[in-house]
């Protein structure tokens, strides 16, 4: 007696997505791998260098700090009396992190703001590359 076209069908299907599943994972730390060597001086100095080239990081950093206390001291997110005084800045006409500051919010008040960006611009190329890898996957079968 042969094995039925449908339970090889199923047995072959498996295989493939463990074989999947392994070179995403493989994938993953493929990317995790040449983030960390490309950012390497702000690993090795996590609260004290920062992951960028110029100076406009700190207004992301300063958003890490503003969202959560904002939102945890019932303030208005969107508008701030605390940069560019006297004047308020309108928080939504600018670039801001609210997403990321909110889910970063544990690691800003563990380690600080400079930790949580340099966190967060270390995942976020690798996140964006799995993410890549996911959806050509998906695409080519």
């Amino acid at each position: 007696m042969g094995v039925s076209r449908r339970s090889r069908t199923n047995w072959m299907d498996a295989a493939f997505c463990a074989a999947r599943t392994h070179h995403g994972v493989f994938a993953t730390l493929l990317y995790a791998a040449t983030a960390l060597l490309f950012q390497f001086h702000a690993v090795a100095h996590l609260g004290s260098t920062c992951a960028c080239t110029t100076e406009d990081p700190t207004m992301f950093m300063w958003s890490m700090v503003w969202w959560p206390q904002a939102l945890l001291h019932g303030m208005n997110p969107f508008v701030t009396h605390l940069i560019w005084v006297p004047d308020s800045i309108n928080l939504a006409a600018n670039t801001s992190v609210p997403g990321p500051a909110l889910l970063a919010a544990p690691l800003t008040a563990l380690a600080g703001p400079v930790v949580s960006y340099n966190v967060l611009m270390l995942i976020a190329p690798v996140t964006g590359a799995w993410f890549a890898y996911r959806m050509c996957l998906y695409l080519t079968r």
